[in-house]
């Protein structure tokens, strides 16, 4: 039976022994499906000077929330790093100055699984 993004497996039997038999007790496990890895859109190049840029990927699949990471090129903390995002997009909470930044995006599953880091995108911010 299918439930959510996993798999629901209902289990039992019969079981014999040197002390008797007897039925198995039932149980019910959900197997996570592991998420996809999301497939980043936008923005990409350059964008001109808008500093708060709008993320835009293509779903993953088996996902229900996704996080994010921004990098400013040259420094070594994200500048942008949100998580628990339920869409396939985010503007960005943070403003962002002018110059090179990186980004990449990945998925979380129902049962709290990680899936792997989307390639990462390049972009700038330009004066304009």
């Amino acid at each position: 039976m299918r439930l959510g993004h996993g798999l629901c497996v209902e289990c039992g039997g019969k079981w014999e022994g040197s002390q008797g038999a007897g039925d198995w007790s039932k149980g019910v496990f959900l197997v996570s499906t592991r998420p996809g890895v999301p497939d980043p859109q936008s923005p990409a190049n350059s964008i001109g000077g808008d500093h708060f840029p709008r993320f835009t990927w293509e779903p993953a699949g088996n996902a229900t929330r996704y996080e994010i990471l921004v990098h400013e090129v040259g420094r070594g903390r994200p500048v942008v790093h949100e998580s628990g995002i339920h869409a396939a997009h985010l503007s960005s909470p943070t403003r962002l100055e002018y110059g090179e930044y990186t980004w990449s995006v990945r998925a979380v599953n129902h049962g709290g699984e990680i899936g792997s880091w989307s390639s990462s995108v390049s972009f700038s911010i330009d004066r304009q």
